[in-house]
């Protein structure tokens, strides 16, 4: 049972993919080459009981290769890609401190349309608020409190029973 679990990152990136090339082919019976498609996964430490299943191959620091049938899957450890500025956007992920820093200090803003989790974490690093651990519940709950000023305060207080509003009140 334990091994299926730990592939299952694995199966789903397949079945993603097998999905994705039927829905941009012409038809089912004209699918796009697999030579036009690559597969890749990213781990933010390195997969070790991924390893005691699978024949990991390393192409090159932070960069492994897991076959399964005829598919290769690139996998990309953050917390073991090189430094530098062409790296720098891996390693804001890498959830390595010193890693983190130094991307902050050389990412270059190349597109003005960045997903919002990238911004938001670029925007968090630039604080020096990373001391680690910071997972995507913290995330989440954070970027809800950043931006719960959007709604208006009685669609907020709506979601709250009268007994959870007065919880904290004084009777005065």
């Amino acid at each position: 049972m334990r091994a299926i679990f730990l592939s299952r990152p694995l199966k789903e990136l397949v079945g993603h993919y097998v999905k994705y090339r039927k829905e941009v082919s012409a038809s089912l019976d004209q699918l796009l080459p697999e030579s036009q498609f690559r597969l890749y996964g990213t781990s933010t430490r390195y997969p070790q009981k991924l390893e005691k299943q699978v024949d990991l191959k390393c192409l090159s620091q932070g960069v492994y290769e897991v076959c399964r049938a005829t598919d290769k899957i690139r996998i990309i450890v953050l917390s073991k890609i090189p430094e530098g500025e062409h790296n720098a956007i891996w390693r804001l992920f890498s959830a390595e401190r010193e890693s983190v820093i130094q991307a902050r200090d050389q990412y270059h803003v190349r597109q003005r349309d960045m997903s919002t989790i990238v911004q938001q974490l670029f925007e968090y690093y630039q604080l020096e608020r990373i001391d680690m651990p910071y997972t995507a519940e913290h995330f989440k709950r954070d970027y809800v409190l950043n931006h719960l000023n959007l709604l208006p305060a009685d669609e907020v207080l709506q979601r709250y029973s009268p007994d959870e509003r007065l919880k904290d009140l004084s009777p005065d």
